[in-house]
């Protein structure tokens, strides 16, 4: 019950971006959305759970032994790698803002339209952080608003967003 006696707050604000290495104890506080990418690993262990019950009342199980075998006990802060600067164009301005063995992110201010070439090598996913965008690939078209997503195939040739917002692209 002392784990958050040892634990740094940080305070957030919209469009602050954390990259927190793997191992490293983390949490969320209430009110707070995130956009959460992660290397595939399907696998969370809970330390503490700050009294909150299950769906029965019950307090929801914790994983104290297998978390302090994968667990980093030394303070991080690091800053995204591979974060690039912003490219500006007419419609856009795209920005890398992670770029590691495991994934790619950039950031897609858009006023207009935005096209990118899909080489095969990898999905995009788009989600909208921000305003609303057509998605077309393939003949495809998708209405994507705030909150929403789309998984565009590796083999889609070229794919384009129309409308305007704040996007994440992530690949792989």
């Amino acid at each position: 019950q002392t784990v958050t006696e040892v634990l740094r707050r940080s305070p957030v604000h919209p469009g602050d971006i954390f990259y927190i290495l793997a191992g490293t104890i983390h949490s969320l506080g209430a009110g707070i959305t995130v956009a959460e990418v992660q290397q595939t690993s399907n696998c969370t262990y809970r330390l503490y759970d700050f009294g909150r019950l299950d769906a029965n009342g019950k307090p929801r199980q914790l994983h104290v032994d297998k978390a302090l075998d994968v667990v980093t006990l030394t303070p991080t802060c690091p800053v995204p790698p591979g974060r690039g600067r912003p490219l500006a164009q007419p419609e856009y301005t795209i920005e890398r803002i992670a770029d590691c063995d495991y994934f790619m992110v950039d950031m897609l201010d858009l006023k207009g339209r935005y096209l990118q070439e899909m080489d095969g090598g990898s999905f995009v996913a788009v989600l909208c952080l921000s305003g609303s965008v057509e998605v077309r690939w393939h003949g495809t078209g998708l209405a994507l608003a705030k909150g929403e997503s789309a998984f565009v195939p590796a083999d889609s040739g070229e794919f384009g967003l129309e409308g305007a917002g704040r996007f994440l692209l992530t690949s792989l």
